[in-house]
């Protein structure tokens, strides 16, 4: 008697439980705020250097035009978390404004608890990627598509897209919204990723201090009139060192416009994350990742693909002591160890927090429009940093062409019971679009000689790169980057001017050059100016190693 009492109960509180959970949900559902007029997504004025020639990469496709309806559309799914399988998880769960719509994680948590195996990557400005393909791997080729694969992603959010149609179609608000974005209230996948595909090209920083310096300067290689002195070293620091990169072809939006392999894949092993190799499944791009814009980068920790760098100092780190020797990345020359000194890494950090947009981490336009259902409490989800403290081992990248063996050996390290054949479960989430390209037999599984095809088809693709090496202006321009007083300036280019010959990086202190500019300089200004010509040395080198290296890698 006693345990059918009990277990009266417990279904009782079952009950209950379901009630309250459903009555909550039905309240989240009529507590959505949206304003009388929409917001402005659509006719932003940007400053002139996002929209002069050369400058403008809008990826944004003929037939999903911006509109302010259909970016407020976007909004409201982007924080729904019906659109998840058990109703707990949201876009917006894991990209966090405050964050510039990064996790402030390692890893994200999904519907189950499950956690992603890459950390959720910052959604700032993505409108502007040129290439237009997204993800670390870069297995989305629009943004379009981006955005819907989360959602059936059975870690994130889990959900059947024809689930979410008929579910939005049932709903008493969102037939209204999809008939303001589009015409008509007809719901479909398409107009539902066309959708957030607009809200997320909304999401664009361009109000940041280095915006407001650049727009009164004729070039971003000019010193910036509301910046310190140690940020406009910063600034130069970057622009000599780092620039080819994170500003190729002068863009500001601060994106490496090509996948690249820093050498973060530690020693290659098989099991390792292959990145754009893991999609492609040519060996050449195993361990090359996307990068993200840099806009926003003082909030958007923890770094790298795998979130494996808590701050920007240990970013800062990585470049400064590892050298990187991708022979793939093909408009970079071979790069480092760049050997910064402490007040120039304190510099570059100055300089990357000036691309903090704050206005764009609170922007109502881009806020949950469901928070007020709660109270004014948290969303879902109280979101808090939790950093790694530890550093796996770092090995550069091999400075030869890898065989597609390698990309062979990478595919069957995810063969868990050793039958020669990958099924759909043993591949990660990420990696499920591999069974639709190479699954010929229709099994759900590849077999080796599906997977022989698969890797045999990637090897063949030819890769068309082109060169374009750092500027470089020699000894003048390193005293130019460090910002001396105007006297000091004068008199170092002087002394600079009288010894015609480069200096000589392992020998620094037994050259007339360098005595003569110890005894002008104090003493962390000439570890700055010693520190930079050794730099200047090393890219003459890099420049003619890297040209001899990628005309071999072809």
């Amino acid at each position: 008697m006693t345990r059918i009492l009990c277990g009266f109960l417990l279904a009782l509180v079952f009950v209950l439980n379901a009630a309250a959970l459903s009555s909550a949900r039905a309240a989240a559902k009529s507590a959505l705020e949206l304003p009388a007029t929409p917001y402005g997504y659509a006719n932003v004025e940007l400053p002139a250097h996002f929209t002069q020639p050369g400058a403008n990469h809008d990826n944004t496709p003929p037939d999903n035009p911006m509109s302010d309806d259909g970016a407020t559309l976007g909004r409201v799914l982007f924080y729904d978390t019906r659109l998840s399988a058990n109703n707990t998880t949201s876009c917006g769960s894991c990209h966090v404004q405050a964050h510039a719509f990064a996790d402030p994680k390692p890893s994200s948590r999904g519907l189950h608890g499950g956690l992603t195996d890459r950390r959720a990557m910052p959604l700032v400005n993505l409108r502007y990627y040129q290439r237009a393909r997204f993800f670390w791997d870069e297995r989305a080729g629009n943004l379009e598509e981006m955005v819907l694969l989360p959602i059936q992603n059975r870690i994130e959010m889990g959900q059947d897209l024809k689930r979410v149609v008929d579910m939005l179609a049932r709903d008493a608000t969102y037939p209204v919204l999809f008939g303001r974005a589009f015409g008509d209230r007809q719901i479909t996948e398409e107009r539902i990723g066309k959708a957030l595909a607009q809200f997320v090209r909304s999401i664009v920083s361009y109000r940041s201090r280095y915006d407001e310096g650049r727009a009164r300067a004729q070039s971003a290689r000019d010193d910036f009139g509301n910046f310190t002195l140690q940020e406009n070293r910063g600034k130069a620091l970057f622009m000599r060192n780092c620039s080819t990169c994170h500003m190729k072809e002068g863009n500001e939006d601060f994106f490496v416009t090509t996948p690249a392999n820093t050498g973060l894949r530690g020693n290659d092993h098989p099991a390792a994350d292959g990145g754009v190799g893991d999609v492609t499944l040519r060996p050449t791009d195993l361990g090359s990742f996307k990068s993200p814009s840099l806009r926003n980068v003082e909030v958007t920790a923890p770094y790298g693909h795998d979130g494996r760098f808590a701050t920007l100092d240990a970013v800062i780190d990585h470049y400064s002591n590892n050298a990187i020797l991708d022979p793939n990345i093909g408009y970079m020359i071979p790069v480092g160890p760049l050997k910064y000194t402490t007040s120039e890494k304190a510099a570059l950090i100055a300089f990357l927090d000036t691309l903090t947009d704050r206005t764009l981490l609170t922007d109502a336009r881009f806020s949950n429009p469901f928070v007020k259902e709660r109270g004014g409490q948290q969303p879902e989800r109280i979101r808090q940093a939790v950093l790694m403290t530890t550093t796996p081992a770092l090995v550069g990248p091999p400075g030869a062409p890898r065989s597609p063996l390698a990309m062979l050996e990478r595919l069957l390290s995810f063969d868990a019971n050793s039958d020669l054949r990958i099924t759909r479960d043993e591949l990660p989430e990420r990696m499920q679009g591999l069974i639709a390209r190479g699954d010929k037999n229709a099994n759900g599984a590849l077999d080796m000689d599906e997977i022989h095809t698969l890797v045999n088809s990637a090897a063949s693709e030819r890769i068309q790169v082109s060169f374009h090496p750092q500027r470089s202006d020699g000894l003048p321009g390193v005293i130019s980057d460090m910002k001396l007083s105007p006297e000091k300036c004068e008199r170092a280019l002087a002394i600079v001017s009288a010894h015609k010959s480069a200096p000589h990086e392992k020998e620094p202190a037994g050259s007339d050059l360098y005595k003569e500019m110890r005894s002008l300089l104090d003493d962390e200004e000439y570890e700055n100016f010693v520190a930079a010509a050794t730099r200047l040395s090393r890219t003459a080198q890099g420049v003619i190693g890297g040209v001899v290296g990628g005309i071999a890698a072809r």
